[in-house]
């Protein structure tokens, strides 16, 4: 037999003993209780046999003695268990309830809606219940149950921009009712719709016999006339404006009062636009104004906005064929930009056989460019269009003037900002085209302009690659070569070269000697050397990259004694006193000598004492030192250490966002954070983080959980623990299962037993 513990009965001496029990899966713990097996609600509260249905709003419909009912996310019976069968109406965020071959309802928290039984049910609106008797149907109200439409329709339904009225359907024909059951309008319409709400009062379309018409919520027509259609949405909300269709298919605007503002003569009226809609006739576009009157003619095949972006967001580039639409930066100030929140339209850009025009939102022409348009681009604030002519590309501003030349067979605009904003930057470049530059390629060879129209580069290269801020690297027939971003040309491509940028003004030069060997030169801007030595090996690792200059000096290799860098200039810097120095980051290198690891800053002055021995790197920028066997914790690139070297442990808890570290002492353990502040105490045996969200601890034998912010969640005082596994509880562990003794129970996060005692777990 299934019992249900009462919520009041918690806190008082009530226990019961289930046999055996497993973890918690979620919301539920498989248990056996007088030798049935049942399921167990986390909140310990009631016992099930099993899920229906785990709804999306979070109740879940569950049976029990074959009956069903509903438990709400705590596992309080929010419907009693007594139903044949509980639906659940996801629409109305509602239960359907069969008992007996008949239908009730109730809402989502619980609450029965309807008085009797009924043939069907189905939740309508906020305030009312749809109600199904002799195969018609009609309605309660919520609050009081009682009838506020008998049954003898064949079908009602709700919408909430219908302003709160339900469509009712007879032989089917359609008409509204208000939620009180007053009929407003008949069911005599083939359909009925509503097209907009204004001030709170709905509109409708509607058809019969005659044709399409439009509605109040009253039922007083307010056309003169039948149209063979009216479309939706409407081409305006402020004000209502909607599309009709005469018989010949062609449209017109009529607008809320059901006045013809355009007659029907177009195929199709785009949707209005701050005041604009596109218009098409016979293939060819044109646009008009809210009053009808036709600012640009009908003359282009294309037809498209330019917008000034009023909130945030990338820059817009986009083809302008209808609908798409382009977007350029916006230039206002941001107290300015607060006041317009919609994109504004700047201009109008259209295209026929003569080329793109460009027109200002008053239909007045901006520019007439006499070349076809591919694609639009912004940088700092002014837009340009990507235009072709004749098979050949460039680029062109809004009012026609020639950036590009109209001669290139591809032009590739940059979008890539990443590359700038790295710290350190690879002397291998990226092949990755930088915002506001622009690639041209002509005969399959590769230039370079800048979007304004600066060349950098002509169109005589195979590759070219970014370096550095200030130097691109460029390759024609396996040649290398260094121009910078202003186009001159500071190396120039010559057989055997390779070229590694490790400076703003600093390249490594490598080229085949006459034994076919490497040789490497450090050479300024100018080609002046200011490096040279032929064990010199240039080249990089997986781990650390390609050594380029830090804190003013570079690291070379291929020396036996890896301790050797050059500073700016070209002198040795030589650390002598160690056997190998890595790159410096953060004003440190660090050293190893005779196998001991330590730190250097720029100048070969050791930065931490030499009784401390380097232990490990935590992440980049905590290190793990020890003093006479004790270890502490340092800040890269600080002196003063995070914790003193008395510790005999320092673990990193990679669960932890932020960062928390498991410190070991004399046999005891604790949790500190990053900055050396305390979460736990030096109080545990041991403490385990291989549990999602919460911390294992020990004390002796005895196991106990803690949060990762350090509250003691259950005394460590337990043989053995076990966690609820499943992904429905997300991190949420609890209850768990703990074991002191022979005997186990379940417990809440607070640390409190759940009335059970189990004697067996359950494998």
């Amino acid at each position: 037999m299934s019992v249900w513990i009462p919520f009041f009965l918690f806190g008082q001496e009530k226990t019961l003993t289930l046999e055996e029990a497993a973890p918690f899966d979620g919301y539920f713990a498989t248990i056996v209780y007088q030798h049935k097996k049942q399921l167990l609600h986390r909140s310990g509260s009631v016992m099930i046999d099993k899920v229906s249905l785990y709804t999306a709003e979070g109740p879940i419909i569950c049976i029990k003695n074959g009956l069903y009912g509903v438990l709400d996310s705590v596992g309080m019976i929010i419907i009693p268990f007594e139903y044949d069968e509980i639906r659940d109406d996801y629409a109305q965020h509602g239960f359907v309830l069969q008992k007996n071959g008949g239908y009730g309802y109730a809402d989502s928290i619980g609450r029965i809606l309807t008085k009797k039984s009924y043939e069907e049910v189905a939740g309508l609106s906020h305030n009312t219940t749809a109600i199904k008797e002799n195969g018609l149907w009609g309605w309660i109200d919520n609050k009081t149950g009682a009838v506020l439409m008998s049954t003898q329709y064949d079908a009602v339904s709700y919408e909430p921009e219908n302003g709160k009225l339900i469509r009712i359907e007879k032989g089917e024909k359609v008409g509204l009712a208000s939620e009180d059951g007053k009929v407003l309008v008949e069911p005599v319409y083939n359909f009925l719709y509503v097209v907009a709400n204004q001030q709170q009062l709905p509109l409708f379309r509607f058809s019969d016999d005659a044709g399409s018409g439009l509605l109040d919520a009253q039922g007083k027509i307010v056309t003169a006339k039948r149209y063979n259609q009216i479309d939706v949405p409407p081409l305006s909300n402020a004000p209502l404006l909607l599309p009709v269709k005469d018989s010949l298919e062609q449209q017109g605007i009529i607008n809320a009062q059901g006045k013809m503002l355009i007659e029907p003569k177009y195929d199709r009226i785009h949707a209005f636009i701050q005041g604009l809609a596109v218009v098409e006739r016979d293939g060819q576009f044109g646009l008009i104004n809210q009053q009808g009157k036709e600012i640009i003619p009908l003359r282009y095949s294309k037809i498209g906005y330019v917008y000034q972006q009023q909130n945030k967001g990338g820059n817009g580039m986009n083809n302008y064929d209808y609908p798409s639409m382009v977007e350029i930066p916006n230039p206002l100030s941001k107290k300015q930009r607060k006041k317009e929140i919609e994109d504004r339209i700047i201009a109008i850009i259209a295209e026929n056989k003569a080329g793109i025009q460009v027109f200002n939102t008053d239909g007045s022409k901006q520019a007439a460019i006499d070349q076809f348009y591919l694609s639009i681009t912004t940088f700092n604030g002014k837009t340009y269009l990507l235009v072709t002519k004749q098979g050949k590309q460039g680029l062109v501003d809004l009012v026609g003037n020639t950036i590009i030349p109209t001669i290139f067979d591809e032009i590739e605009i940059g979008t890539d900002t990443a590359f700038l904003k790295q710290p350190y930057f690879s002397p291998l470049g990226t092949h990755e085209l930088l915002e506001g530059y622009a690639r041209v390629t002509l005969a399959g060879k590769i230039g370079l302009y800048q979007v304004n129209g600066k060349e950098l580069a002509k169109p005589l290269w195979d590759e070219i690659r970014w370096v550095n801020r200030c130097l691109l690297s460029v390759r024609a027939d396996d040649q290398e070569g260094l121009i910078d971003t202003s186009g001159h040309i500071i190396r120039k491509p010559e057989e055997g070269k390779l070229f590694y940028v490790v400076a703003n003004d600093r390249i490594v030069e490598s080229y085949y000697d006459e034994a076919h060997d490497y040789r490497y030169f450090l050479t300024d801007l100018d080609g002046h050397i200011l490096y040279q030595n032929p064990k010199w090996e240039y080249g990089g690792s997986y781990s650390d990259g390609y050594p380029i200059y830090r804190e003013g000096l570079l690291k070379l290799n291929g020396f036996v004694n890896r301790n050797l860098f050059v500073d700016h200039e070209g002198k040795e810097v030589r650390f002598s006193t160690y056997d190998e120095v890595g790159s410096f980051y953060q004003g440190w290198a660090d050293v190893k000598k005779q196998g001991q690891i330590g730190f250097i800053d720029r100048h070969g002055k050791s930065i931490v004492a030499a009784e401390l021995k380097f232990e490990q790197q935590l992440n980049d920028s905590l290190l793990v030192f020890s003093k006479n066997g004790k270890r502490g914790l340092i800040k890269y690139g600080s002196l003063k250490p995070i914790l003193d070297f008395e510790y005999d442990q320092i673990e990193q808890v990679y669960e932890s966002n932020p960062l928390l570290l498991v410190i070991t002492k004399s046999d005891k353990k604790g949790v500190c954070d990053l900055f050396g502040k305390w979460v736990l105490p030096f109080a545990y045996t041991d403490i385990s983080t291989s549990y999602r969200g919460v911390f294992e601890i020990m004390l002796g034998s005895k196991k106990g959980i803690a949060t990762l912010d350090g509250q003691v969640l259950i005394k460590p005082e337990y043989d053995e623990i076990d966690y609820d596994n499943g992904y429905s509880n997300g991190d949420n562990k609890f209850p768990v299962m703990v074991k002191s003794g022979t005997i186990w129970h379940y417990m809440d996060q607070m640390g409190k037993k759940l009335p059970f005692t189990i004697t067996q777990k359950m494998e």
